[in-house]
């Protein structure tokens, strides 16, 4: 199934991710990424062979942590493409400076970053009218949380910490830390909690985020589960955000999604980016 609106198209598969291609071109992974033995460092353009079209490229999250195992191409599952892209994360693991954050237990984190770097109309992330499809699937051995305050990001629209440090004077008036852990924009994230899969959001229009719950616990593991959403950036009330699981609308809101637009030193305006992968926080176990 494919979806093709506004020349923006993106297909993505989480925790074993596949981002399908938009032609039949694609080039087989480096020889060195396909090693089990190969660690990716941070802030690593990982050379993804197939096409990502308006998205540019895909990097490693600055703390990713620096084990093997935190990012694989594999070929055993895949739905589309011959690779996909194979997260995981065991207790303890954790990347440069995740390692002492405060905040939350076991804080670490195996993810993926778009950077939108060919835009050329002085925007860094997205801002306007933009459809995306995914899907994503759990591996079933994967633990899950079990206590209210653990948790799993497994995809989240995010913003600027930049943005954040222009922003949060609108909606806080607590300073920011180096990781803005009191008043974080995500525009919207995907988590997994102990009830089940939640979509919500935080840091738009207030600090304390809402979220809803669309997959249950029991349904969570073990199978795809297929996604759209239809989303328009804006920090004007004529924002929104259309979500179908499965092909029934589960969640839709109105109004601003993006907190203000603001620009940076140069000039670029600052829309949220996706990161997609493992971040949680907890004694959770071990996530593939």
């Amino acid at each position: 199934m494919l979806f093709l609106i506004m020349s923006k198209y993106i297909k993505i598969l989480f925790l074993i991710i596949l981002i399908f291609p938009l032609s039949s071109n694609a080039n087989k992974p480096l020889e060195k990424f396909l090693s089990d033995d190969y660690v990716f460092s941070s802030e690593e353009n990982i050379q993804y062979p197939y096409d990502t079209g308006l998205w540019g490229s895909l990097e490693t999250h600055m703390r990713i942590h620096p084990n093997s195992w935190a990012l694989r191409y594999d070929n055993d599952i895949s739905v589309t493409n011959e690779y996909s892209l194979r997260f995981e994360k065991r207790l303890g693991d954790c990347g440069i400076d995740d390692c002492e954050r405060q905040e939350g237990e076991f804080t670490g984190r195996s993810e993926l970053i778009f950077f939108d770097r060919e835009n050329n109309d002085n925007i860094k992330g997205h801002i306007g009218e933009y459809w995306y499809s995914w899907s994503f699937l759990i591996h079933p051995d994967s633990d899950g949380p079990t206590k209210n305050k653990e948790f799993l990001h497994i995809g989240q629209f995010k913003q600027w910490l930049k943005h954040e440090k222009l922003t949060r004077q609108y909606l806080t008036d607590q300073n920011i830390d180096k990781f803005n852990v009191v008043c974080p924009e995500m525009s919207l994230y995907f988590s997994w909690r102990p009830d089940g899969i939640h979509v919500g959001r935080s840091g738009v229009v207030k600090c304390d985020g809402d979220s809803k719950k669309i997959i249950d616990k029991n349904m969570a593991k073990g199978q795809w589960h297929h996604m759209l959403a239809n989303i328009y950036w804006t920090d004007e009330d004529n924002g929104k955000i259309r979500l179908w699981l499965n092909e029934e609308l589960v969640f839709q809101l109105n109004g601003k999604t993006i907190s203000k637009i603001v620009e940076d030193e140069y000039g670029n305006k600052m829309g949220p980016i996706f990161r997609f992968g493992i971040y949680g926080q907890g004694k959770i176990g071990d996530q593939i």
